[in-house]
């Protein structure tokens, strides 16, 4: 019976970096990453509304966004905005300070 060694008998032929490339490529395909989604204008202006309404109503919201490839949430209330850097910054229920950027949300609900 012939018994196989695999890839690894190939291993010594590659280069370094052809080799992180293909573990990168199999990573990749184990845990597929979150794309950001185009949003519409009526999308967008729905979430710019929801976000002053928080901002002066003094509301707790959740938002659901995309970070670093994957989908994320987050509860808390809108202390500034930041039009020039297009940040939000939030408070959250444990008064813990966290910058969202206005691009990377997808959804805006009221809690």
């Amino acid at each position: 019976m012939v018994q196989d060694r695999g890839s690894i008998k190939w291993v010594s032929l590659m280069l370094p970096e052809h080799v992180k490339m293909l573990r990168d490529w199999q990573d990749e395909e184990e845990h597929p990453r979150a794309v950001q989604p185009a949003l519409d204008e009526q999308k967008n202006e729905e979430l710019n509304l929801a976000v002053y309404e928080a901002l002066h109503h003094d509301l707790a919201v959740r938002f659901t966004y995309i970070e670093h490839g994957a989908y994320k949430a987050l509860k808390g209330q809108i202390q500034t905005i930041n039009e020039v850097t297009r940040q939000l910054k939030i408070i959250d229920a444990a008064d813990r300070k966290h910058l969202l950027k206005i691009d990377a949300i997808l959804d805006i609900s009221f809690d």
